[in-house]
């Protein structure tokens, strides 16, 4: 009877989670129709098969839902939640959310810099060095991959933008 509880509310608790990141897609992917027909490639490229693995994930959840077993007692009583899956997933949405701030306001190649240091290093407790390199490593791959062998423009943010407009003006 606990096992069963305990499943339900990681399966709940799941739901939520790809519920909010399918929301999400579904709001970058309202975004990324605006851009310029050769900006918005990758995005799509990228949100495309993101979106059919969170459909599938969200099927497997709804299955395994219908597949536990549920007293009478459980239905109606109050959605029991496990508060460690919720914390957990509490987490990720706030990194998640401070990594689209960063880009936004510093730019793809900037804010993905600094988002990669500061989860390596707060999160994963890496040492700097390793934070360090692994940060400008992947900046450095994703700048050579978009950049210059696609030809597809990263978002520089606002910051370069102001910086940009007032310096030419």
């Amino acid at each position: 009877m606990a096992d069963n509880r305990k499943e339900k509310s990681v399966l709940q608790a799941d739901l939520w989670f790809c519920l909010f990141l399918l929301a999400l897609l579904t709001m970058f992917f309202i975004a990324a129709g605006g851009y310029k027909p050769v900006t918005r490639r990758a995005p799509f490229l990228v949100m495309i098969p993101l979106a059919a693995m969170l459909l599938g994930q969200l099927v497997l959840i709804l299955k395994n839902l219908h597949r536990v077993n549920i007293s009478q007692q459980e239905q109606s009583g109050l959605l029991q939640i496990n508060r460690q899956a919720v914390r957990r997933a509490s987490q990720i949405l706030l990194w998640l959310v401070l990594l689209l701030g960063m880009i936004y306001v510093g730019g793809h190649l900037a804010g993905i810099a600094l988002f990669l240091f500061l989860f390596l290093r707060l999160v994963c407790k890496d040492p700097w060095r390793t934070a360090i390199y692994v940060s400008v490593g992947s900046v450095a791959a994703l700048y050579i991959l978009f950049e210059r062998v696609l030809m597809i423009p990263l978002y520089s943010g606002i910051i370069y933008d102001a910086v940009s407009a007032w310096w030419w003006s």
